[in-house]
């Protein structure tokens, strides 16, 4: 990323780019608080730091736990606070004693962040009323004493994994529609605006492809054709696994669908082992079945995989490669009418070579 000088936010907001990271397991926490009485805010550094490496374990991935007075760099450190409001996995912000800096860098989170990714915290205090503008966002209030650091310590811990965790399927109603036929090669180093994942923080462009994922996190593992709604339509990629854990991952296309969650669409996957499997939900509600097609012998995870769904009114024909068949819609137990067309991946990084859509 180029150094950036600007102090003001709006010009650093209005150009996003990815956090520069050695691992895609690796997250960062942004504490926003002030830096005085050195003591007293330094704990709270301490707690929330340790709170982090907690949620790290539980979910088998580092978090890094930032505060502004820690970035190192020479010159203004504006760009860089306001870089990492926009970018980092969740923010922290203590409003007690409603010191001036701290209210202009969470009124920067509430204008580029959802809520479940903010934090706020708040000391006991009577003479404190809560402000008007954020008092409907829950606040963990807390006071200090041994009972009260416990308190807060469990709450952080509780509050972070559900701000890691909380990605639905929605996508931002500024975001145009793209019409069909849509094509893309990865390969020549550009990104595409009507490719709308969950967050920056689990996207990047290589050398090959585009790279997104989350390693431990499955609401965070998706990448939607922005609005777009489709019924009969043929989708076509090219993609590869970059990074896998010791479990098993897999990769895959989903159509139709309603929801990041397999019994909400049509979804076809490549396994770590190197299973073929469908989906074949059976209501709107219910778990869906795990149909297996075939499987690669001697599977090569880096290795791109040519994937292929076509739906029409009649049928749905799913393929990997030369593995795959034709399935009619009648013989079916359940069949969604239209939906999204979603790119996903589970315990695994994916990198997408290129992308072909077109309608029916």
């Amino acid at each position: 990323m180029e150094p950036r000088s600007s102090i003001w936010p709006f010009d650093i907001i209005s150009d996003p780019q990815p956090p520069a990271r050695e691992s895609p397991n690796e997250l960062r926490c942004f504490l926003i608080c002030p830096f005085t009485p050195k003591d007293r805010f330094d704990d709270l550094f301490r707690l929330v730091t340790s709170a982090c490496n907690e949620v790290a374990k539980q979910l088998s991935c580092k978090i890094s736990c930032i505060r502004a007075d820690k970035i190192a760099g020479s010159g203004v450190i504006h760009p860089e606070i306001w870089h990492e409001i926009q970018t980092a996995d969740v923010i922290v912000a203590d409003v007690s004693g409603l010191n001036g800096n701290v209210m202009i860098e969470l009124g920067v989170a509430s204008a580029c962040r959802k809520k479940e990714h903010v934090i706020i915290l708040k000391e006991e205090n009577p003479q404190e009323q809560f402000l008007f503008d954020i008092s409907p966002v829950r606040h963990i209030v807390h006071n200090r004493t041994a009972s009260g650091f416990q308190h807060l310590y469990a709450e952080l811990i509780s509050s972070i994994l559900v701000s890691l965790t909380s990605a639905p399927l929605e996508i931002a109603p500024n975001v145009p529609t793209p019409s069909l036929p849509l094509k893309v090669d990865f390969a020549n180093g550009r990104d595409v605006n009507w490719l709308i994942g969950p967050s920056l923080t689990h996207r990047r462009l290589l050398s090959d492809c585009l790279e997104f994922g989350s390693l431990f996190v499955f609401k965070n593992s998706w990448l939607a054709v922005a609005n777009l709604e489709v019924s009969k339509v043929a989708v076509e990629a090219e993609m590869k696994f970059t990074l896998t854990r010791h479990t098993e991952g897999w990769i895959g296309i989903n159509v139709r669908s309603h929801h990041y969650f397999a019994n909400y669409g049509h979804l076809l996957y490549l396994t770590t082992t190197g299973k073929v499997i469908r989906t074949v939900p059976k209501s709107d509600l219910s778990l869906p079945d795990n149909d297996l097609i075939g499987t690669f012998e001697d599977i090569e995870l880096t290795r791109q995989r040519k994937f292929r769904i076509e739906v029409d009114d009649n049928s749905m024909t799913m393929f990997i490669d030369d593995i795959g068949k034709e399935f009619k819609l009648s013989d079916m137990p359940y069949v969604f009418s239209s939906g999204k067309v979603l790119f996903q991946t589970y315990n695994a990084r994916v990198g997408i070579k290129n992308i072909s859509i077109e309608q029916k």
